[in-house]
């Protein structure tokens, strides 16, 4: 009986927690377009992808924290193979070396993993993530770029796909980064938020 209780409080203030973090508006990026950035990303030499990390407002704890995580490894698989050779063609030019910086915050995010969806239903509300990503000159610190990826599943979405749809929330946003990197190589061009 003691440790229903308690099973039943714990959920309770997670359930409470994830409810007071609503990412009905906070998950929408300022447009649902990127502005290319200031010069094409092949004018570089080297590029480095950053670890993700949360920013000040985005919500701390379980299951956000794993929801961090999952980003930081969908980025790192999805773009391994293209910095990797970004970085080979780099390495053969002459003249001065010039690091792109890839530095990804998560300033939103509210995260509903299976286990939670399963248990929560559709009263856990929307699930969704906010990604913004700064390209920076290392050897200068001059920004070339900020763009922002959002991605967001509504309660019904989720509920009705067992909570896999708010799980596509952490791979979408991944993706979109890809896309926008890659996009952005030959010819600044900018690139879809992915909001709506």
């Amino acid at each position: 009986m003691k440790t229903l209780l308690k099973t039943s409080a714990l959920a309770g203030i997670v359930i409470s927690s994830l409810f007071a973090s609503g990412c009905a508006t906070r998950c929408k990026p300022s447009s649902p377009y990127n502005p290319p950035p200031l010069e094409p990303l092949s004018n570089f030499t080297a590029y480095e992808l950053r670890p993700v990390t949360p920013g000040p407002r985005a919500s701390r704890g379980w299951p956000n924290n794993v929801g961090v995580a999952k980003i930081q490894a969908n980025l790192a698989k999805d773009t391994e193979r293209l910095l990797h050779d970004w970085n080979q063609r780099g390495a053969g030019r002459e003249g001065a070396t010039r690091t792109l910086v890839i530095d990804p915050e998560v300033a939103v995010i509210k995260h509903v993993n299976v286990p939670l969806r399963l248990l929560t239903g559709p009263f856990i509300g929307n699930s969704g993530v906010l990604l913004r990503v700064t390209l920076t000159e290392k050897e200068t610190g001059k920004v070339i770029a900020m763009p922002e990826f959002s991605r967001r599943r509504n309660w019904f979405t989720g509920t009705m796909s067992f909570g896999i749809a708010d799980n596509g929330n952490l791979r979408g946003v991944s993706s979109l980064v890809k896309k926008y990197l890659a996009n952005n190589y030959n010819k600044a061009a900018g690139g879809p938020t992915g909001g709506r």
